[in-house]
């Protein structure tokens, strides 16, 4: 008699954020305070650094770089996600420098950025991140002309995502990739030079202040890369048996 595991869907999730007081709200994390943060180091690590102590929202391991249980990976995907922004198309200002980063962070960045997944130092995969979106997220553009008296003013409000947020819309591996109980994994982004000029030329996210006379306290706008693992992992069922 042999005690089997269940098999059971599940995903794993890492994520950076970027935002001017992310070190005050999540103890560092490897996270960056601007788009300009950003474009320092030479590559940006996943799976290695957080864990759920940084909240269920950005990450879901259990400790960082290894897993209490055995996964099968099947796909991989990573969102770049800029805040909603508002700011005036066209205009020579800090709130439409802004909207255009937020949203030049979200749809062109990932034509410049690279991923890497380590399995016990092994490369499972090497891609451009191009190839490889969330199949999640929110997508879209709106843009209000209201008139402003002069008539010049146009209001945009910006929220895009660097892929189709349609679930099958990511990167499969040909085969699962098998990941061992306590194995060590790890994932790096790594930008182009091109990629860091256009960081190091971004505005923001900086605080957004509510419309004048409804909130006198501003809070702070957050860019997101979010790389999401979808597989099998393998459990013993709680309360349950499982025999061969």
């Amino acid at each position: 008699m042999t005690f089997v595991n269940a098999y059971e869907p599940w995903s794993l999730y890492d994520t950076v954020l970027i935002g001017s007081n992310v070190n005050d709200q999540f103890n560092g994390a490897g996270y960056f305070t601007s788009y300009q943060a950003l474009a320092v180091p030479p590559e940006i690590p996943f799976f290695n650094v957080r864990n759920q102590s940084v909240g269920t929202p950005y990450c879901n391991l259990d400790s960082a770089n290894k897993l209490p249980f055995v996964f099968h990976a099947t796909s991989i995907g990573i969102d770049f996600d800029g805040p909603v922004a508002p700011g005036y198309v066209g205009a020579d200002s800090v709130d439409a420098g802004q909207a255009k980063s937020n949203l030049m962070f979200a749809t062109d960045l990932a034509k410049h950025a690279g991923f890497i997944l380590r399995v016990a130092q092994d490369e499972k995969l090497v891609q451009t991140c191009t190839l490889m979106p969330s199949g999640q997220g929110i997508d879209g553009w709106a843009v209000e002309n209201p008139d402003y008296g002069s008539g010049t003013g146009i209001f945009g409000i910006t929220n895009a995502t660097s892929g189709i947020p349609e679930k099958p819309n990511r990167w499969k591996f040909p085969e699962p990739i098998q990941m061992p109980r306590e194995v060590n994994f790890d994932g790096k982004l790594v930008f182009s030079p091109y990629a860091r000029e256009m960081l190091r030329n971004m505005y923001g996210p900086f605080d957004c202040w509510p419309e004048a006379g409804v909130s006198a306290s501003a809070f702070p706008l957050l860019s997101s890369i979010r790389v999401t693992l979808y597989g099998i992992r393998e459990v013993q069922q709680r309360n349950q048996l499982h025999f061969s």
